[in-house]
């Protein structure tokens, strides 16, 4: 099978799936490549830069258009980001954004923010890591490793136990 790296914007996906090609090609084993993992999901959980982990969408119009039912997270933490730190996303706009586990004290409950400019978010917020870990990096590693025959399982506690060594 060909293993094809991934055309859209994320750095950090890039850099895991570049990371497990050349080490599937230097032949290191399933425990040695999901070490790796962990240590790349460990490091952005200890990032205090959310541009490090943020997914990247295009407003197709602006979010106040979008339809109130089925609403995506980018299009609610866009709303929320207008209204309480005085955004101005708008159609066309490439938004960042993020799930939240919970938003700091003072600001109403949300799951998930976007953002323009990082410096507007107040630091604190505790992400999601469980949400964001499936798409930004166990998905992508998962499919990687079934196309090897491989099996990942995804450890998204930032622990890992002495049986990840053995």
């Amino acid at each position: 099978r060909t293993i094809r790296v991934s055309p859209y914007d994320k750095t950090v996906t890039k850099e895991i799936e570049i990371g497990i090609i050349k080490r599937l090609l230097a032949n290191e084993n399933e425990k040695i490549i999901t070490k790796y993992v962990n240590d790349i999901k460990n490091r952005i959980k200890n990032s205090s830069n959310y541009d490090h982990f943020a997914f990247r969408n295009v407003l197709s119009k602006d979010p106040e258009k979008y339809p109130e039912k089925g609403r995506l997270p980018q299009i609610k933490g866009s709303l929320y980001f207008k209204l309480h730190f005085n955004g101005n996303l708008r159609r066309g706009d490439i938004v960042k954004w993020f799930y939240v586990k919970q938003m700091i004290e003072g600001y109403p409950s949300i799951n998930s923010i976007a953002y323009d400019d990082v410096n507007k978010l107040p630091k604190g917020i505790k992400i999601d890591w469980e949400r964001t870990m499936d798409p930004l990096i166990d998905s992508v590693v998962k499919t990687i490793f079934k196309s090897v025959g491989l099996k990942y399982e995804p450890n998204n506690s930032g622990s890992m136990s002495l049986a990840d060594f053995e």
